[in-house]
């Protein structure tokens, strides 16, 4: 006789929330990537540009070599951006995999979860280590709340009752 297998509640939660954010990362690496190609062209609008789109729309107190500046640097996130969108496409589609997994239960899902949680808290240790040179307190408080939220769901991938429903340990019958 075989045991039915009753899911875990978290493990419902966590397979809805990979969907949902696996969907949502694609979309945005969709716009990050259609986006970096926008910046490269900031290159091609020259200050006179600026200035005469300024002079016509009466701003004439606004400072074109400051656009001009802001546009440039601008211009130097078309890469990082594109790269970004694709990193986020790939993680999408895969959170979207493990999410589909963790709710049939299946035992490679469990995995992919632990993998993913563990890239989530590198990112977020590296976003706080790089924010916290002079940045707001809010980005690094969001890290933070992040890098937390992940560990929780680390912890809780590794609880006896959440393996064994993915078959990653034994539980004895009393």
């Amino acid at each position: 006789m075989q045991l039915e297998r009753k899911r875990p509640d978290g493990v419902t939660t966590l397979g809805i929330l990979g969907i949902i954010g696996g969907i949502l990362g694609i979309i945005l690496g969709i716009g990050m990537m259609i986006i970096g190609p926008i910046f490269s062209q900031f290159s091609q609008v020259s200050e006179t540009d600026i200035a005469d789109i300024l002079e016509d729309e009466e701003l004439s107190d606004v400072n074109s070599t400051d656009i001009a500046t802001g546009l440039s640097e601008l211009e130097k996130l078309s890469g990082p951006f594109f790269i970004f969108g694709i990193f986020l496409i790939a993680q999408g589609i895969a959170s979207i995999a493990v999410g589909w997994g963790l709710l049939k239960g299946k035992g490679w899902a469990w995995f992919g979860a632990v993998i993913l949680t563990i890239i989530s808290i590198i990112f977020n240790v590296i976003v706080i280590a790089l924010l916290g040179i002079g940045v707001d307190a809010a980005s690094i408080g969001g890290a933070v709340v992040g890098f937390t939220i992940y560990g929780v769901i680390l912890w809780y991938l590794y609880r006896q009752n959440v393996r064994s429903y993915f078959g990653r340990v034994k539980i004895q019958a009393p």
